[in-house]
């Protein structure tokens, strides 16, 4: 993964992290204290409950002996009872007038078998016969839970009864109501549940609870939202009150005992809950988002530093020891440029160092091969000296005979001194930071050296377009060896292609010599030394060519490469520092360098000028 990536997934941790615990802290607290609001506001749910439950069962128990007295004491009753047929609309009266003026919506009256003879809220149970009804109406003492028919189908009541001789004739009285008039939930789910009479001795689970029978649901207060009514339903009430025994009279099994339970949900903490969800979701997002904005930024700003360094690095790999490291983005980043200048500091008085060395080695060469050279033009002058003087003793005629014999040896020796004298003239010649055109003197070199050698291809793309920090001359002479050496290697039939451009830099900075040829190419092992002094793989050669040509260029801060395969050809690429108006020229004593390379560059010229 890159420095940027990397900038990016810190940004996006550092932006969740914080966030992400921050807001479970707060809807952990948030969840504590609305559970503590609402468990006080269930426990004065639950009192208000078991006091309504309290209320209501004791006002069932009163009505059905109150009823039972009703009847008993309306005479228009008893003697409707004692006429045949029964139900008499005396009776039927008479339960209205009671469930009016008791506030009991449920009032049945039953006769001996069954029979209804008054109903308070179906007018249509009169006269009708009812078992069931009979059984129930039988339970005396105690409240139960059932369903009775009503105009819209069956209808849950807790229901109280009692059994009383009116007139002489055996009655069953039942009054019920509605259970939803025992509590208010107050905005809460909730519903009434029956736990059966097993679960008795502690607290009721959540397990043992059942709807209340006959339904298809329980039923539920203060909202609409249906809740599971199965036995074994997972998701637990927020709150459970055990309001009073009573019997479950279910339709399809026989009377049960077992106790009334209310059962609620809270619906404000889930929704708070899904709520508090949902936004810290949005914030994680927006957080994401901005970081993956923000971060390339900062990647960029934080890399900016390395970018520098790394630029400089790659400048550095290219040859330019002159690079300085610069700081800038932190302490950190100032004090690795120290040390990277203080590394090029050392590299660059290790350098001058060798090139010291190199200078003294070839000088102690060069002084070999002038005692050399000389000592080969002196012997034969010796010689014919000593030819001379053994001459002169025998006589005048000898000594002229002999001179005119060795004139000839005579002159070639103190030529070829001459001659030498001339070459070793060179080792103060050195490249000049003074400006020339690179495109117009690789011109004229062309059309000089392909007026020498016609019938040679030569083709030239000069696109260089500006000047150089190489004197005219020394320039001259680096092309007129460069593409001399590559007419040499292609030969009569072959060709040569010279380029010239500015560098891939932004700031063009250098200019680029490339010197094509398609001749026979070097080998591999020759490759390394082509730029050493006095060597070479061409008769007749002298191996100074290249030799000059890097001397001259790294005089003013450039650098030759050579590129070549066997059979393919040879490129030679030179690159030129550009010409500054604020770099002055080399001062000829400082230049450094390798004297042989001076000398070997002069005897060069010489060789292709005679040539």
């Amino acid at each position: 993964m890159s420095f940027r990536g990397r900038i990016l997934m810190l940004g996006l941790a550092f932006s969740w992290l914080p966030l992400l615990a921050l807001g479970l802290v707060v809807r952990q607290e948030g969840v504590r204290r609305l559970q503590a609001s609402q468990a006080e506001r269930m426990t004065v749910l639950a009192r208000s409950a078991s006091t309504a439950w309290q209320r209501n069962a004791d006002r069932l128990t009163n009505g059905a002996h109150r009823l039972a007295e009703t009847l008993a004491d309306d005479n228009e009753v008893r003697a409707a009872l004692r006429a045949l047929p029964l139900p008499h609309p005396r009776i039927q009266e008479a339960v209205d007038d009671f469930s009016r003026a008791s506030g009991l919506p449920v009032v049945y009256v039953l006769a001996e078998g069954g029979l209804i003879v008054g109903a308070s809220h179906f007018m249509g149970d009169v006269g009708r016969a009812s078992e069931g009804i009979w059984a129930l109406a039988g339970v005396d003492g105690t409240v139960l839970v059932s369903d009775l028919p009503g105009p819209e189908g069956p209808l849950t009541v807790l229901a109280q009864s009692t059994e009383a001789e009116v007139g002489g004739v055996t009655l069953r009285v039942l009054v019920g109501l509605d259970p939803a008039t025992l509590a208010d939930l107050g905005g809460s789910d909730g519903g009434l549940f029956v736990a059966h009479a097993g679960s008795r001795g502690g607290t009721v689970p959540w397990s043992d609870l059942e709807p209340l029978p006959g339904g298809t649901g329980t039923p539920r207060f203060g909202a609409d939202v249906v809740r599971p009514s199965a036995v074994g339903d997972p998701q637990r009430p927020d709150g459970l009150v055990e309001l009073g025994s009573l019997v479950v009279a279910a339709p399809t099994r026989p009377l049960e005992p077992g106790r009334l339970v209310l059962a609620w949900w809270d619906p404000v903490l889930p929704s708070l809950s899904r709520s508090f969800d949902r936004a810290l979701l949005v914030a994680l997002i927006s957080a994401a988002a901005l970081a993956a904005v923000l971060a390339p930024f900062l990647a960029a700003r934080l890399a900016a530093p390395l970018d520098r360094l790394g630029d400089s690095a790659r400048r550095v790999q290219l040859g330019r020891l002159d690079v300085r490291f610069r700081g800038g983005g932190g302490k950190e980043f100032d004090r690795l440029s120290r040390f990277l200048n203080g590394m090029m500091d050392r590299l660059r008085g290790g350098v001058a160092q060798v090139r010291d060395a190199e200078r003294r080695a070839t000088l102690g060469e060069l002084a070999r091969q002038v005692n050399h050279d000389v000592r080969n033009g002196l012997v034969p002058i010796r010689n014919v000296l000593s030819h001379l003087d053994e001459a002169h003793r025998e006589g005048r005629d000898e000594l002229a005979k002999a001179f005119s014999d060795r004139r000839e040896t005579l002159s070639g020796s103190l030529e070829y001194l001459d001659i030498l004298a001339g070459q070793y003239k060179s080792v103060a010649v050195h490249g000049q930071r003074v400006a020339a055109d690179l495109d117009r003197t690789v011109a004229g070199c062309l059309e000089a050296l392909g007026a020498s050698r016609p019938g040679m291809g030569i083709g030239a793309d000069l696109r260089s377009g500006g000047q150089v920090a190489l004197d005219s001359v020394s320039l001259r002479r680096v092309v007129e060896n460069v593409v001399g050496n590559a007419l040499s290697a292609a030969g009569p039939d072959g060709t040569v292609r010279v380029r010239t451009h500015p560098s891939a830099a932004r700031d063009k900075s250098e200019h680029v010599l490339e010197v094509v040829d398609d001749g026979p190419g070097i080998p591999e092992a020759d490759r390394a030394r082509v730029f050493e002094p006095f060597f070479t793989t061409r008769e007749g050669g002298t191996g100074l060519g290249l030799a000059i040509v890097r001397r001259m260029v790294s005089d003013v801060g450039g650098r030759v490469t050579l590129d070549s395969q066997v059979g393919e050809g040879t490129t030679v690429r030179v690159v030129f520092p550009a010409y500054r108006e604020d770099v002055g020229p080399l001062d000829p004593p400082s230049a450094g360098g390798s004297l042989r390379d001076r000398v070997a560059g002069r005897a060069a010229l010489d060789e292709q000028e005679t040539s």
